[in-house]
């Protein structure tokens, strides 16, 4: 399986909300670190429990993902996140580092509107 393979299976994951099948993606090693560097998820089990947590507080959330460049270790994408409860919406660069077919490490870069 090629790395936007896992990309697009671990999007297809989050959609559907499975989480076990989302999180089979990830080394248990994997960090989510934000765009100004400050450690979101600092394991794959915090991770979890995270995105099981933004699941229950926005059930209607939707996201579409763009164009994706790979490079080295590293794939990168956009992709844009709607209709949370509050009417927002969030676009972000995802930037991958890759163990093999692995995820290690996702970097996070708001969009700032």
């Amino acid at each position: 399986m090629n790395r936007e393979k896992v990309i697009s299976e671990f999007i297809s994951a989050f959609q559907s909300r499975n989480i076990d099948r989302f999180l089979s993606h990830m080394t248990n090693d994997f960090t989510w670190v934000d765009g100004d560097g400050a450690v979101v998820a600092d394991s794959l089990k915090t991770f979890g429990l995270l995105i099981e947590g933004l699941w229950a507080a926005e059930p209607d959330l939707k996201n579409t993902v763009g164009q994706s460049v790979e490079i080295g270790d590293f794939l990168a994408h956009t992709e844009s996140f709607w209709d949370y409860t509050d009417g927002h919406t969030e676009d972000y660069l995802w930037v991958y580092e890759f163990e093999g077919i692995k995820i290690v490490k996702m970097i996070g870069y708001l969009v700032k509107h």
